[in-house]
């Protein structure tokens, strides 16, 4: 057998893999879910709050659906938002059993409908959590407790913008 008879057997395998290959990946598509062609999140418009964690989510989606540019001028979509937080103690410590580890829990229900025809495009339940540490003092306690409200909320918002922005790009 000469060498070029054995370079031609190697490489039908090679060959025969790689046209393999392509014909599976030939079904598969790569679209951006936010660029072209993806969804058109800075059409939103998003109703009034009525909580402070509900406004932390609103105005993070403002600023994630606009790109910084605020609340559009003519909205294609309007998102109603309910939103509450909770926070409970999950670790006691020492010996008058003081909580001194808590976890915010923000929950939040969503309903993104379409303007023109009021035809519910998207809706969900997500909830994030965020733990922290509670001080002794009170006005720390209510400002951890705050704080972790509030990156509770940010991560709620990026969960419903995932969604959404997901829905809308097919």
């Amino acid at each position: 057998m000469s060498s070029s008879d054995r370079n031609k057997t190697r490489l039908a395998p090679l060959a025969l893999g790689l046209l393999v290959a392509s014909s599976l990946l030939a079904g598969c598509q790569v679209r951006p879910l936010y660029g072209e062609g993806g969804a058109d999140l800075a059409g939103i418009e998003i109703k009034p709050a009525t909580t402070r964690v509900e406004q932390v989510v609103r105005n993070e989606l403002i600023f994630k659906f606009g790109g910084g540019a605020g609340e559009p001028a003519s909205p294609d979509y309007t998102l109603a938002l309910r939103v509450q937080g909770s926070t409970g103690n999950v670790l006691a410590a020492g010996t008058d059993n003081d909580f001194t580890a808590a976890r915010t829990t923000v929950s939040g229900t969503y309903t993104l409908t379409a303007r023109a025809d009021g035809k519910v495009i998207a809706s969900g339940v997500r909830a994030a959590t965020a733990l922290l540490d509670l001080p002794s003092q009170n006005y720390a306690r209510l400002r951890a407790i705050r704080d972790g409200e509030d990156r509770a909320a940010r991560s709620l918002a990026a969960m419903i913008e995932a969604d959404i922005a997901a829905k809308l790009s097919r």
